[in-house]
Protein backbone atom coordinates (compact mmCIF):
# COMPACT_ATOMS: atom_id res chain seq x y z
CA UNK A 1 0.00 0.00 0.00
CA UNK A 2 1.14 3.67 -1.17
CA UNK A 3 0.19 6.38 -0.52
CA UNK A 4 1.08 9.98 -1.30
CA UNK A 5 -0.06 13.56 -1.06
CA UNK A 6 -0.39 15.96 -4.36
CA UNK A 7 1.24 18.62 -2.62
CA UNK A 8 4.42 17.66 -4.31
CA UNK A 9 6.05 16.74 -7.31
CA UNK A 10 4.98 14.01 -9.08
CA UNK A 11 8.16 13.32 -10.96
CA UNK A 12 6.21 12.84 -14.16
CA UNK A 13 8.78 15.82 -15.16
CA UNK A 14 11.52 13.35 -15.75
CA UNK A 15 9.71 11.06 -18.07
CA UNK A 16 7.69 13.71 -20.44
CA UNK A 17 9.09 15.60 -23.62
CA UNK A 18 7.36 18.82 -22.28
CA UNK A 19 9.66 21.08 -20.37
CA UNK A 20 9.03 20.59 -16.24
CA UNK A 21 6.92 22.97 -14.03
CA UNK A 22 9.23 24.65 -11.29
CA UNK A 23 11.02 22.85 -9.22
CA UNK A 24 9.17 22.23 -5.81
CA UNK A 25 10.79 21.60 -1.98
CA UNK A 26 8.39 18.76 -1.50
CA UNK A 27 7.52 20.60 2.28
CA UNK A 28 4.06 19.61 3.74
CA UNK A 29 4.73 15.92 1.64
CA UNK A 30 3.42 13.16 3.10
CA UNK A 31 4.11 8.98 2.49
CA UNK A 32 2.66 6.36 3.87
CA UNK A 33 4.50 3.25 2.79
CA UNK A 34 3.28 -0.50 4.05
CA UNK A 35 6.45 -2.20 2.04
CA UNK A 36 8.71 0.35 3.15
CA UNK A 37 10.85 -0.68 5.98
CA UNK A 38 13.53 1.41 8.40
CA UNK A 39 17.21 -0.92 8.64
CA UNK A 40 19.35 -1.18 11.46
CA UNK A 41 22.95 -2.12 11.18
CA UNK A 42 23.92 -5.50 12.28
CA UNK A 43 25.55 -5.07 15.71
CA UNK A 44 27.51 -8.31 15.70
CA UNK A 45 29.35 -6.86 12.60
CA UNK A 46 29.69 -3.30 14.56
CA UNK A 47 31.44 -4.89 16.92
CA UNK A 48 33.69 -7.11 15.09
CA UNK A 49 34.89 -4.59 13.22
CA UNK A 50 35.74 -2.18 16.39
CA UNK A 51 37.12 -5.58 17.89
CA UNK A 52 40.81 -3.73 17.28
CA UNK A 53 39.92 -0.77 19.44
CA UNK A 54 39.71 -3.23 22.38
CA UNK A 55 42.42 -4.54 21.75
CA UNK A 56 44.66 -0.96 21.40
CA UNK A 57 42.36 -0.03 24.55
CA UNK A 58 43.79 -3.28 26.26
CA UNK A 59 47.80 -2.84 25.70
CA UNK A 60 47.27 0.99 26.50
CA UNK A 61 45.78 -0.44 29.74
CA UNK A 62 48.72 -2.82 30.14
CA UNK A 63 51.23 -0.31 29.41
CA UNK A 64 49.61 2.10 32.07
CA UNK A 65 49.57 -0.46 34.35
CA UNK A 66 53.15 -2.09 34.60
CA UNK A 67 54.85 0.74 33.30
CA UNK A 68 56.26 -1.47 30.02
CA UNK A 69 56.45 1.46 27.07
CA UNK A 70 56.62 -1.02 24.24
CA UNK A 71 53.56 -2.44 25.28
CA UNK A 72 52.36 0.67 23.20
CA UNK A 73 54.17 -0.10 19.89
CA UNK A 74 50.74 -2.11 18.72
CA UNK A 75 48.12 0.44 19.74
CA UNK A 76 48.66 2.76 16.31
CA UNK A 77 48.62 -0.11 14.01
CA UNK A 78 44.93 -1.39 16.43
CA UNK A 79 43.72 2.05 15.50
CA UNK A 80 44.06 1.79 12.19
CA UNK A 81 43.15 -1.35 11.36
CA UNK A 82 40.18 -0.75 13.70
CA UNK A 83 39.25 2.50 11.37
CA UNK A 84 39.44 0.26 8.51
CA UNK A 85 37.40 -2.43 9.63
CA UNK A 86 34.90 -0.45 11.37
CA UNK A 87 34.48 1.78 8.10
CA UNK A 88 34.19 -1.33 6.12
CA UNK A 89 30.99 -2.70 8.24
CA UNK A 90 28.96 0.61 8.36
CA UNK A 91 29.77 1.19 4.54
CA UNK A 92 29.20 -2.33 3.65
CA UNK A 93 26.38 -2.51 5.91
CA UNK A 94 26.05 -6.35 5.26
CA UNK A 95 23.17 -8.27 6.64
CA UNK A 96 21.11 -5.19 7.87
CA UNK A 97 18.15 -5.83 10.28
CA UNK A 98 14.75 -5.06 8.91
CA UNK A 99 12.84 -3.33 11.46
CA UNK A 100 8.93 -3.82 11.88
CA UNK A 101 6.44 -1.10 11.12
CA UNK A 102 4.99 1.09 8.75
CA UNK A 103 7.05 4.00 7.42
CA UNK A 104 5.10 7.44 7.78
CA UNK A 105 6.65 10.88 6.97
CA UNK A 106 4.70 14.26 7.50
CA UNK A 107 5.86 17.90 7.29
CA UNK A 108 7.68 17.77 10.33
CA UNK A 109 8.94 14.11 11.68
CA UNK A 110 9.32 10.63 10.09
CA UNK A 111 7.68 7.41 11.81
CA UNK A 112 7.94 4.26 12.11
CA UNK A 113 5.19 1.80 13.65
CA UNK A 114 4.03 5.23 15.52
CA UNK A 115 7.53 5.85 17.34
CA UNK A 116 9.57 9.01 16.10
CA UNK A 117 12.55 8.12 13.89
CA UNK A 118 13.75 11.85 13.45
CA UNK A 119 12.22 15.00 13.05
CA UNK A 120 12.74 16.39 9.19
CA UNK A 121 14.93 19.14 10.41
CA UNK A 122 18.02 16.77 11.43
CA UNK A 123 17.54 15.19 7.63
CA UNK A 124 20.08 16.82 5.79
CA UNK A 125 19.95 15.02 2.22
CA UNK A 126 18.99 11.51 0.62
CA UNK A 127 19.74 9.25 -2.13
CA UNK A 128 18.81 5.72 -3.66
CA UNK A 129 20.91 3.43 -3.18
CA UNK A 130 20.53 0.22 -5.54
CA UNK A 131 21.62 -2.86 -2.81
CA UNK A 132 22.45 -6.66 -3.43
CA UNK A 133 19.77 -6.22 -5.78
CA UNK A 134 17.55 -4.14 -3.83
CA UNK A 135 16.68 -0.41 -3.62
CA UNK A 136 16.92 1.53 -0.58
CA UNK A 137 17.75 5.02 0.47
CA UNK A 138 19.81 5.90 2.65
CA UNK A 139 19.29 9.42 4.46
CA UNK A 140 22.40 11.53 6.10
CA UNK A 141 21.37 13.30 10.02
CA UNK A 142 22.91 16.46 11.17
CA UNK A 143 25.64 15.62 13.25
CA UNK A 144 27.41 12.72 14.19
CA UNK A 145 25.12 10.51 13.35
CA UNK A 146 24.70 7.38 11.15
CA UNK A 147 22.53 7.55 8.20
CA UNK A 148 18.67 6.58 8.19
CA UNK A 149 18.87 3.73 5.76
CA UNK A 150 15.26 2.17 4.54
CA UNK A 151 14.39 -0.27 1.94
CA UNK A 152 11.47 0.20 -0.19
CA UNK A 153 9.45 -2.39 -2.10
CA UNK A 154 10.68 -0.57 -5.79
CA UNK A 155 12.08 2.69 -7.61
CA UNK A 156 8.63 4.50 -7.74
CA UNK A 157 7.97 3.69 -4.07
CA UNK A 158 11.50 4.83 -3.25
CA UNK A 159 11.09 7.91 -5.46
CA UNK A 160 8.01 8.80 -3.30
CA UNK A 161 9.46 8.22 -0.45
CA UNK A 162 12.40 11.01 -1.19
CA UNK A 163 9.65 13.77 -2.75
CA UNK A 164 7.87 13.34 0.70
CA UNK A 165 11.59 13.95 2.48
CA UNK A 166 12.48 17.08 -0.14
CA UNK A 167 15.48 15.03 -1.80
CA UNK A 168 14.23 14.14 -5.06
CA UNK A 169 16.53 15.54 -7.46
CA UNK A 170 13.95 17.93 -8.39
CA UNK A 171 13.92 18.80 -5.29
CA UNK A 172 17.44 19.59 -3.69
CA UNK A 173 21.43 18.61 -4.00
CA UNK A 174 22.89 15.14 -3.01
CA UNK A 175 25.85 15.28 -1.29
CA UNK A 176 27.92 12.22 -1.80
CA UNK A 177 31.54 10.67 -0.88
CA UNK A 178 34.00 9.03 -2.84
CA UNK A 179 37.05 8.07 -1.89
CA UNK A 180 40.43 9.84 -1.61
CA UNK A 181 41.37 11.99 -4.50
CA UNK A 182 44.74 10.52 -4.72
CA UNK A 183 43.74 7.58 -6.00
CA UNK A 184 43.57 8.89 -9.21
CA UNK A 185 46.94 9.14 -9.51
CA UNK A 186 49.44 7.46 -10.79
CA UNK A 187 51.26 4.80 -8.28
CA UNK A 188 54.64 7.01 -8.78
CA UNK A 189 53.09 10.12 -8.16
CA UNK A 190 51.37 8.68 -4.70
CA UNK A 191 54.40 7.10 -3.56
CA UNK A 192 56.25 11.10 -4.07
CA UNK A 193 53.29 12.53 -2.00
CA UNK A 194 53.77 10.20 1.18
CA UNK A 195 57.46 8.69 0.94
CA UNK A 196 59.21 12.23 0.08
CA UNK A 197 57.66 14.56 3.30
CA UNK A 198 58.85 10.91 5.18
CA UNK A 199 62.34 11.41 4.20
CA UNK A 200 62.82 15.00 3.63
CA UNK A 201 60.92 16.52 6.11
CA UNK A 202 59.49 13.87 9.13
CA UNK A 203 62.69 11.80 9.27
CA UNK A 204 65.37 15.12 9.26
CA UNK A 205 63.35 16.91 11.99
CA UNK A 206 63.15 13.60 13.94
CA UNK A 207 66.81 12.73 14.20
CA UNK A 208 67.40 16.70 14.49
CA UNK A 209 65.16 16.42 17.85
CA UNK A 210 66.73 13.49 19.11
CA UNK A 211 70.16 14.46 18.67
CA UNK A 212 68.77 17.76 20.55
CA UNK A 213 67.13 16.37 23.44
CA UNK A 214 68.43 13.50 24.00
CA UNK A 215 66.72 10.90 26.40
CA UNK A 216 64.26 13.72 27.20
CA UNK A 217 63.19 13.74 23.62
CA UNK A 218 60.36 11.22 23.98
CA UNK A 219 57.38 13.28 23.95
CA UNK A 220 58.84 14.78 21.01
CA UNK A 221 59.28 11.23 19.69
CA UNK A 222 55.37 10.39 19.75
CA UNK A 223 54.37 14.08 18.28
CA UNK A 224 56.30 13.82 14.95
CA UNK A 225 55.01 9.66 14.82
CA UNK A 226 51.62 11.47 15.42
CA UNK A 227 52.05 14.22 13.18
CA UNK A 228 53.61 11.40 10.34
CA UNK A 229 50.39 8.95 10.83
CA UNK A 230 48.03 12.36 10.59
CA UNK A 231 49.47 13.46 7.37
CA UNK A 232 49.51 9.76 5.55
CA UNK A 233 45.84 8.83 6.88
CA UNK A 234 44.55 12.48 5.72
CA UNK A 235 45.73 11.63 2.16
CA UNK A 236 45.13 8.29 1.94
CA UNK A 237 41.48 8.48 3.97
CA UNK A 238 40.43 11.79 3.40
CA UNK A 239 37.13 11.34 1.34
CA UNK A 240 35.93 13.14 -1.59
CA UNK A 241 32.91 14.87 -1.09
CA UNK A 242 30.43 15.18 -3.79
CA UNK A 243 27.96 17.72 -4.76
CA UNK A 244 25.10 16.63 -7.53
CA UNK A 245 23.33 19.22 -8.29
CA UNK A 246 21.06 20.11 -11.98
CA UNK A 247 23.63 21.90 -12.61
CA UNK A 248 26.52 19.66 -12.85
CA UNK A 249 29.39 17.97 -10.40
CA UNK A 250 31.26 19.59 -7.92
CA UNK A 251 33.98 17.24 -6.09
CA UNK A 252 36.08 18.90 -3.32
CA UNK A 253 38.96 16.89 -1.78
CA UNK A 254 41.57 18.66 0.88
CA UNK A 255 39.95 22.15 -0.38
CA UNK A 256 40.79 21.44 -4.07
CA UNK A 257 37.15 21.64 -5.85
CA UNK A 258 36.29 20.43 -9.79
CA UNK A 259 33.18 21.61 -11.15
CA UNK A 260 32.19 19.27 -14.19
CA UNK A 261 29.00 21.66 -15.90
CA UNK A 262 26.57 19.23 -17.57
CA UNK A 263 26.31 21.58 -20.20
CA UNK A 264 30.03 19.72 -21.14
CA UNK A 265 29.33 16.12 -20.53
CA UNK A 266 28.49 13.82 -23.18
CA UNK A 267 28.15 10.43 -21.08
CA UNK A 268 28.91 9.37 -17.56
CA UNK A 269 29.45 5.47 -16.98
CA UNK A 270 31.14 3.30 -14.11
CA UNK A 271 35.22 2.00 -14.39
CA UNK A 272 37.82 0.47 -12.84
CA UNK A 273 41.53 1.52 -12.87
CA UNK A 274 44.21 -1.21 -11.41
CA UNK A 275 47.01 0.58 -9.61
CA UNK A 276 49.55 -1.38 -8.15
CA UNK A 277 47.94 -4.67 -6.91
CA UNK A 278 44.76 -3.09 -6.20
CA UNK A 279 41.68 -2.04 -8.02
CA UNK A 280 39.58 0.92 -7.83
CA UNK A 281 35.97 1.38 -8.90
CA UNK A 282 34.71 5.17 -9.54
CA UNK A 283 32.60 6.88 -12.24
CA UNK A 284 33.89 8.78 -15.16
CA UNK A 285 32.18 11.46 -16.56
CA UNK A 286 33.12 12.14 -20.22
CA UNK A 287 32.84 15.56 -21.59
CA UNK A 288 32.92 17.09 -24.78
CA UNK A 289 36.54 17.93 -25.78
CA UNK A 290 37.15 14.41 -25.52
CA UNK A 291 38.25 14.67 -21.96
CA UNK A 292 37.05 12.89 -18.57
CA UNK A 293 36.66 13.22 -15.36
CA UNK A 294 37.20 10.79 -12.77
CA UNK A 295 35.79 9.88 -9.06
CA UNK A 296 36.75 7.21 -7.07
CA UNK A 297 34.41 5.45 -4.77
CA UNK A 298 37.07 2.82 -3.46
CA UNK A 299 38.17 -0.21 -4.14
CA UNK A 300 36.46 -3.16 -6.30
CA UNK A 301 34.83 -4.90 -3.84
CA UNK A 302 34.05 -2.55 -0.77
CA UNK A 303 32.16 0.13 -2.04
CA UNK A 304 30.17 -1.00 -4.97
CA UNK A 305 26.78 0.44 -3.79
CA UNK A 306 28.87 3.71 -3.57
CA UNK A 307 29.21 3.28 -7.19
CA UNK A 308 25.78 2.83 -8.08
CA UNK A 309 24.28 5.75 -6.11
CA UNK A 310 26.47 7.81 -7.55
CA UNK A 311 25.91 6.65 -11.41
CA UNK A 312 22.26 6.69 -10.71
CA UNK A 313 22.37 10.34 -8.65
CA UNK A 314 24.44 11.75 -11.47
CA UNK A 315 22.41 10.51 -14.45
CA UNK A 316 19.20 11.34 -13.40
CA UNK A 317 19.68 15.20 -12.68
CA UNK A 318 21.94 15.19 -16.13
CA UNK A 319 18.52 13.77 -17.82
CA UNK A 320 16.84 16.84 -15.76
CA UNK A 321 19.18 19.01 -16.65
CA UNK A 322 18.35 18.40 -20.22
CA UNK A 323 14.47 18.47 -20.36
CA UNK A 324 14.23 21.63 -18.57
CA UNK A 325 13.88 25.26 -20.52
CA UNK A 326 13.78 28.84 -20.74
CA UNK A 327 13.09 31.09 -23.73
CA UNK A 328 14.90 34.71 -23.10
CA UNK A 329 17.14 36.22 -25.53
CA UNK A 330 20.43 36.13 -23.97
CA UNK A 331 21.66 39.32 -24.88
CA UNK A 332 18.23 40.60 -22.92
CA UNK A 333 20.39 39.42 -19.54
CA UNK A 334 23.87 39.46 -21.07
CA UNK A 335 25.92 42.09 -19.14
CA UNK A 336 28.27 42.98 -22.50
CA UNK A 337 30.50 46.22 -21.51
CA UNK A 338 28.31 47.72 -18.49
CA UNK A 339 29.88 48.15 -15.35
CA UNK A 340 28.08 45.73 -12.51
CA UNK A 341 25.62 48.48 -11.13
CA UNK A 342 24.42 49.00 -14.69
CA UNK A 343 23.73 46.07 -15.36
CA UNK A 344 22.19 45.09 -12.01
CA UNK A 345 20.10 48.72 -12.64
CA UNK A 346 18.93 47.16 -16.35
CA UNK A 347 17.99 43.92 -15.33
CA UNK A 348 15.73 45.34 -12.02
CA UNK A 349 14.68 47.26 -15.36
CA UNK A 350 13.53 44.36 -17.54
CA UNK A 351 11.70 43.20 -14.66
CA UNK A 352 9.36 45.71 -13.22
CA UNK A 353 8.47 45.62 -17.61
CA UNK A 354 10.41 48.60 -19.17
CA UNK A 355 11.45 47.02 -22.63
CA UNK A 356 14.73 46.58 -23.91
CA UNK A 357 13.87 48.44 -27.12
CA UNK A 358 11.26 49.59 -29.26
CA UNK A 359 11.14 46.20 -30.99
CA UNK A 360 11.85 43.71 -27.41
CA UNK A 361 8.91 43.19 -24.91
CA UNK A 362 9.97 42.09 -21.22
CA UNK A 363 9.58 38.57 -20.62
CA UNK A 364 6.75 37.37 -18.16
CA UNK A 365 8.36 36.85 -14.66
CA UNK A 366 7.21 33.06 -15.52
CA UNK A 367 9.56 32.68 -18.09
CA UNK A 368 12.88 34.64 -16.41
CA UNK A 369 12.02 32.09 -13.63
CA UNK A 370 12.63 29.16 -16.02
CA UNK A 371 15.59 30.61 -16.78
CA UNK A 372 16.86 30.56 -13.14
CA UNK A 373 15.68 26.99 -13.10
CA UNK A 374 17.32 25.58 -16.49
CA UNK A 375 20.50 24.33 -15.45
CA UNK A 376 21.80 24.37 -18.75
CA UNK A 377 21.75 28.22 -19.31
CA UNK A 378 25.00 29.91 -18.26
CA UNK A 379 25.49 30.60 -14.75
CA UNK A 380 25.48 34.77 -15.31
CA UNK A 381 22.46 34.31 -17.10
CA UNK A 382 20.75 32.33 -14.79
CA UNK A 383 21.66 34.91 -11.88
CA UNK A 384 20.85 37.86 -14.17
CA UNK A 385 17.24 36.08 -14.68
CA UNK A 386 16.94 36.09 -10.96
CA UNK A 387 17.59 39.63 -10.41
CA UNK A 388 15.05 40.83 -12.94
CA UNK A 389 12.11 38.19 -11.77
CA UNK A 390 12.63 39.64 -8.15
CA UNK A 391 12.07 43.15 -9.19
CA UNK A 392 8.75 41.84 -10.76
CA UNK A 393 7.25 39.37 -8.49
CA UNK A 394 7.46 39.16 -4.66
CA UNK A 395 7.20 35.42 -4.93
CA UNK A 396 9.92 34.81 -7.33
CA UNK A 397 11.71 34.31 -3.71
CA UNK A 398 10.82 30.68 -3.71
CA UNK A 399 11.38 29.09 -6.93
CA UNK A 400 14.82 30.90 -6.81
CA UNK A 401 15.82 29.33 -3.32
CA UNK A 402 14.68 25.87 -4.99
CA UNK A 403 17.27 26.91 -8.03
CA UNK A 404 19.90 27.79 -5.45
CA UNK A 405 19.06 24.30 -3.43
CA UNK A 406 19.69 22.53 -6.55
CA UNK A 407 22.73 24.05 -7.37
CA UNK A 408 25.96 22.09 -7.10
CA UNK A 409 28.56 25.07 -8.04
CA UNK A 410 28.91 27.26 -5.07
CA UNK A 411 29.81 30.37 -6.65
CA UNK A 412 26.31 30.36 -8.88
CA UNK A 413 24.66 28.81 -5.42
CA UNK A 414 25.98 31.84 -3.26
CA UNK A 415 24.76 34.57 -6.10
CA UNK A 416 21.73 32.62 -6.87
CA UNK A 417 20.75 32.73 -2.03
CA UNK A 418 21.97 36.54 -2.22
CA UNK A 419 19.54 37.93 -5.11
CA UNK A 420 16.86 35.96 -3.23
CA UNK A 421 17.05 36.74 0.36
CA UNK A 422 18.90 40.19 -0.23
CA UNK A 423 17.35 41.39 -3.11
CA UNK A 424 17.98 44.97 -2.66
CA UNK A 425 21.80 44.92 -1.69
CA UNK A 426 23.45 46.04 -4.92
CA UNK A 427 26.98 45.39 -3.36
CA UNK A 428 26.57 42.18 -2.54
CA UNK A 429 24.28 41.26 -5.44
CA UNK A 430 27.26 42.60 -7.45
CA UNK A 431 30.01 41.18 -5.52
CA UNK A 432 28.37 37.76 -6.11
CA UNK A 433 28.33 38.23 -10.12
CA UNK A 434 31.74 39.20 -10.46
CA UNK A 435 32.92 36.45 -8.60
CA UNK A 436 30.98 33.97 -10.61
CA UNK A 437 31.97 35.48 -13.83
CA UNK A 438 35.33 35.29 -12.75
CA UNK A 439 34.99 31.37 -12.57
CA UNK A 440 32.88 31.06 -15.55
CA UNK A 441 36.03 32.47 -16.95
CA UNK A 442 38.28 30.48 -14.89
CA UNK A 443 36.14 27.21 -16.49
CA UNK A 444 36.25 28.53 -19.91
CA UNK A 445 40.28 28.50 -20.17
Amino acid sequence: MLKESTSISTGSDLVTDSPPGPLTQGEGGRFEGETAALLRHNRVYLTAGATPYLLGLGFALAAAITGTAPLLIPVPHTIIFGTLALAYALRTNKDPVRLPGAIVVTETEVRRGGELVAKREDLVDGVLVPEAGRMRIRVRRKGVRLPLLFEVANEDEGRSLLRALGFDVTQSVAELRGASDMFRWSVWKQLAYLLLPLFFVFLPLLFAGIAALGRSGAPFVGVMVIALLTFMLGLTLSPTRVRVGVDGVAARWLGRERFIPFSRVTDVRKYTKTSGNKTYVGVEIRLEDGSSEQIVCGQEGWMSGDVEQMLARIREAMELNRRTGGDVAPELLARGTRTLSDWITSLRSIGSGARADLRTAPPPNDVLLRVVEDARKPAPMRVGAAVAAMAGAADAKDRIRVAAGTTASPKLRIALETVAERPDDDDAIAEALGELEAEERATTR
